[in-house]
């Protein structure tokens, strides 16, 4: 299939060159890619395509559920996986910037009721996934919520390796760092961050749900595998901070607001992105994977992907070239059609 998708693609770029209609415009030459990709079964979600804060493309392609019976529509919300992950990142360096608190803090100044290995974890570990603690074992639960998770906690009796020493990136860092919001704000996190983050900034189609599979699948895309069989689980997840959904256009606005410092500070911002110095494989920082130079920000790119949901952000600061997928049926293709619509933009 990656070979397939690489020549459909390669071919399309080299037509989108030599055609006789020069003065094709990019928004045409996109939607003849999406046109291709969608018709091959590669793609079926939407996109946003944007530029020196203009939106050059948005549109949808594909069907909202594994039924095929209603078309996808750029308004509708997918869940975004690991990218997930900026928000409580994000809401921990808003109340750094009031004084709130210090990324060295232990975390068990906030959440006192955590084993003794909480004393040794700082926030910072959390940030950058060296904390030592695990992975959550979600095949153990029959509910994924606060309580369970912060049980599953409690028994833990030590820590994968000591604070600082290893890098392991786990679920558990973004949700103690919601907790810690939540202490420290006396609000719960989707009300900080709706408070803090979202309505500020307009992003008015971004919500968390209550529970998956939703009780309510109102303007929610569902994510379906290539023989359109709907994600079934084996447990309910309730935790609203890891159901978190939204639009291509909300993220192309978080993302403009993020690098144009409208929702922390650029200082703020560059010790969120950078990564820990841990020699490991595969590193990121809570935003994914960022290039810095010279305390600049080129590059912010950022996977993630949850059941058959599966979306990247990516924001060539330099050039200001901002694409966003977002994807109900998991291809695993999303970079490679990301470098192509790049090439077009570039282009042009």
């Amino acid at each position: 299939m990656k070979y397939t998708l690489f020549l459909l693609l390669f071919g399309l770029l080299v037509s989108c060159q030599d055609q006789t209609t020069e003065n094709q415009t990019i928004q045409e030459k996109l939607d003849a890619l999406f046109q291709n990709l969608s018709e091959s079964g590669d793609f079926n979600g939407s996109v946003l395509v944007a530029t020196s804060e203009d939106i050059l493309y948005k549109d949808a392609f594909g069907y909202v559920d594994g039924s095929q019976n209603t078309p996808l529509n750029t308004d509708n919300k997918f869940a975004i996986g690991s990218i997930y992950k900026e928000l409580p990142g994000l809401a921990i360096m808003l109340l750094k910037e009031q004084g709130k608190l210090s990324l060295e803090d232990k975390i068990s100044t906030y959440l006192p009721n955590l084993p003794k290995w909480s004393t040794q974890i700082t926030i910072r570990h959390l940030l950058q996934y060296t904390s030592g603690l695990p992975k959550v074992n979600w095949g153990t639960f029959e509910v994924v919520n606060d309580e369970a998770l912060l049980t599953a906690l409690n028994d833990l009796d030590q820590l994968e390796f000591e604070p600082g020493e290893d890098y392991l990136y786990t679920n558990y860092s973004p949700f103690l760092l919601s907790k810690i919001v939540e202490s420290i704000s006396n609000q719960a996190f989707e009300e900080f961050v709706q408070e803090n983050i979202l309505s500020p900034h307009d992003l008015t189609q971004s919500i968390f749900k209550n529970a998956f599979p939703y009780q309510d699948r109102t303007d929610v895309a569902i994510p379906f595998d290539e023989n359109f069989q709907e994600d079934e689980m084996p447990f309910t997840i309730a935790s609203p901070i890891f159901l978190f959904v939204t639009t291509v256009e909300d993220l192309y606005k978080f993302l403009e607001a993020l690098h144009n410092f409208k929702i922390i500070s650029k200082t703020s911002l560059i010790e969120l992105a950078r990564k820990t110095t841990v020699k490991a494989n595969n590193i990121q920082s809570p935003l994914g994977t960022v290039i810095i130079k010279n305390d600049e920000i080129i590059k912010h790119r950022h996977h993630g992907s949850s059941g058959n949901y599966e979306a990247l952000i990516t924001r060539f600061q330099e050039e200001k070239i901002t694409i966003v997928l977002t994807t109900n049926q998991k291809r695993r293709n999303l970079s490679e059609i990301t470098e192509n619509i790049y090439e077009l933009v570039k282009q042009q």
